[in-house]
């Protein structure tokens, strides 16, 4: 995993309070001494807060807190507290990116696998993939467009030529992809293109979001 993905997820983990006190207080100390990672913080509260104002409470049904309740009941004197808050606090985060995470088995459906970044500015994608599905959710952050424009994402890798994968014309948008694309060695981008996307099989608009797909390893 690179820095820049790790700063990301840890300063996302730090914002939405999923840190114990001990990795709380490293990554502050870090903070101070590196200036770029109290941005990349700075920008995750902003963007998590603009969530909370676009984002339409639901509420839960009465047979999900009794489910709730009786797994923390259960789990209570097996488990640390900070897994439980960790499982919990991104339940909380996936909630609000559009994103399922785990199923009731708890194996995750699907994972974090790219932060997709402007070269300025505060807005994000964020992108999910699930192994069961072969799907990306990818969402936006923030994230505006002309009605006179789309955006369309697409996946280098190497010195392969661009493959989209299709438009994200939508907050949360489910694209189809491979396995095998998912790897360490691609990059994922997004352009700016015609409505409708772009007229042939290459981009031909500006870059406007990219990042580097991260496997975890």
């Amino acid at each position: 995993m690179s820095l820049e993905t790790k700063d990301d997820l840890q300063a996302a983990e730090y914002v939405l309070g999923l840190l114990s006190a001990e990795e709380r207080l490293a990554f502050e100390n870090e903070m101070a001494t590196r200036p770029e990672l109290k941005a990349v913080m700075w920008r995750w509260q902003e963007v998590l807060c603009g969530l909370d104002r676009i984002t339409e409470p639901v509420k839960p049904s009465d047979q999900l807190w009794r489910r709730i309740d009786a797994t923390l009941n259960k789990t209570a004197s097996h488990r640390k507290p900070q897994r439980l808050l960790n499982w919990a606090g991104w339940a909380v985060a996936a909630a609000l990116a559009g994103v399922i995470i785990f199923k009731p088995a708890t194996q995750p459906a699907s994972h974090p696998i790219a932060v997709l970044n402007p070269s300025a500015g505060t807005s994000q994608f964020v992108v999910s993939y699930s192994p069961t599905n072969h799907t990306i959710t990818v969402t936006g952050l923030n994230v505006t467009t002309g009605n006179d424009h789309s955006l369309q994402l697409w996946l280098i890798q190497g010195n392969a030529a661009p493959k989209s994968l299709g438009l994200l014309d939508k907050r949360s948008n489910i694209l189809s992809i491979q396995a095998s694309q998912i790897n360490s060695q691609a990059l994922l981008a997004v352009s700016l293109e015609p409505k409708g996307g772009s007229p042939g099989v290459l981009p031909t608009g500006p870059i406007l979001y990219k990042g580097i797909i991260s496997t975890g390893s």
